[in-house]
């Protein structure tokens, strides 16, 4: 892909609904400097889960503007969008794990769930220290298996 079909993608802005009827919309933000160092904060977060469960599998990172939501991942597709208002935000951790819930183990939104209750319920998920958003998530990937 050519920098000048990055740049155009990159301006691109999308938008989609949830089952819930959450609506939401973002623009992948172009890589540079600054974009690099946000996406290395999710990364690490990433690298908790790989020593976690040594078999996670790759995960492809991009950030985002975002409307409506603190991050996204589309079920099963191994690919997650952190918006710039959840790196900022105090919540980052929880927002890292729900969306790899989605995007690799193909999970729902579940009410009863901290971790991964829809938008409407996300602010439970601040408080998840990193010990409960690894339980959680690791029971989830148990149940995966």
């Amino acid at each position: 892909m050519t920098r000048v079909q990055k740049k155009i993608l990159n301006k691109k802005q999308n938008s989609n609904t949830s089952k819930e009827g959450l609506s939401w919309s973002y623009k992948d933000l172009s890589m540079d400097d600054k974009v690099y160092k946000l996406r290395r904060q999710v990364i690490s977060i990433i690298y908790e889960v790989k020593k976690l469960i040594p078999d996670f599998p790759r995960v492809e990172v991009r950030i985002s503007e975002m409307k409506n939501a603190g991050g996204l991942g589309y079920l099963n597709n191994n690919v997650i969008r952190i918006g710039l208002n959840a790196i900022n935000g105090s919540n980052l951790r929880a927002v890292v794990y729900h969306e790899l819930g989605h995007a690799v183990l193909g999970l729902e939104h579940d009410e009863e769930c901290p971790l991964m209750a829809s938008g409407t319920k996300k602010l439970r998920c601040q408080d998840l220290c990193r010990k409960h958003c690894e339980q959680i998530f690791l029971n989830y990937w148990k149940g995966a298996k």
